[in-house]
């Protein structure tokens, strides 16, 4: 037996009339501001890894399971004091910053995350050692982020991600991805790498017919990020296609997105 730690869970706890309310609605951002937080967020999300490791620990995301939708992640992490406490924390797409998800979480002797079921730890004592795992129902293109934290010492963490249903393509060494940050893919992160360093790129968006042709530069690394929107106003869904392309290199994705949920 495992403890199962729902995402639809920790997603939907701000929800809950006993979670703080949203603050008073404030005036609606332009759309330069719009553009900025979405670049933000973007950045956030390409930097969520182990750049922001403290010197010498890695969290790894194990995928325990995939049966129809479902996927279920175990987790582990290598180079972290094992007699502290943890705080897990997860970062959905339905929320603006990384929220805990999960408090008293130890590292058994495999390294694996565990609820131990003693004082001060997550857990019961009928199931010591309880290894956590973390099932959801994962979108395409949608990613997983984890972090720990010692509750103790802010300065021992370990981050990490994963993207179960990846939205990606190669062409001749050239590589483009898409992540969802938004639900329903209202905002999509873009990636493209592995291209010549400083080429000009050619990036070219067609979402339900509405065209868009820019060039951009990618930087020393070969590699570009932007934030995409999506959605072209007056439709309620559609697919995004993503192209990108300098000389022969010419890699292409495509993602749906939807302004609602379905009924």
């Amino acid at each position: 037996m495992t403890a199962r730690l729902s995402a639809y869970l920790v997603f939907c706890l701000a929800a809950r009339p006993a979670c703080p309310q949203q603050p008073p609605t404030q005036p609606q951002p332009t759309r330069q501001e719009m553009l900025e937080l979405a670049n933000e967020t973007v950045r956030a999300h390409m930097g969520w890894g182990p750049e922001l490791n403290s010197p010498g620990t890695a969290l790894i995301i194990r995928e325990l399971s995939r049966e129809g939708g479902t996927v279920s992640f175990g987790l582990r992490a290598t180079g972290v004091p094992k007699d502290k406490l943890y705080v897990l924390f997860q970062w959905p797409v339905t929320q603006a910053k990384p929220v805990p998800a999960l408090r008293g979480v130890t590292f058994d002797d495999n390294d694996v995350a565990v609820c131990a079921g003693r004082p001060g730890t997550c857990g019961k004592p009928d199931k010591p050692n309880d290894p956590i795992e973390l099932t959801t129902i994962p979108a395409l293109g949608e990613p997983f982020r984890f972090a720990i934290a010692a509750e103790d010492d802010a300065g021992i963490k370990a981050y990490a991600k994963a993207v179960p249903l990846p939205v990606e393509a190669e062409d001749k060494g050239c590589r483009l991805r898409a992540v969802v940050l938004a639900p329903r893919a209202t905002l999509v992160g873009m990636e493209a790498s592995g291209f010549p360093s400083g080429s000009t790129l050619d990036v070219h968006t067609d979402s339900a017919g509405e065209i868009h042709d820019t060039k951009q530069i990618a930087d020393q690394s070969g590699r570009y990020i932007a934030a995409v929107f999506p959605v072209k106003a007056g439709t309620p869904a559609g697919t995004i296609r993503i192209r990108v392309s300098s000389g022969d290199c010419k890699p292409e994705i495509s993602l749906p997105w939807a302004v609602s949920a379905k009924k």
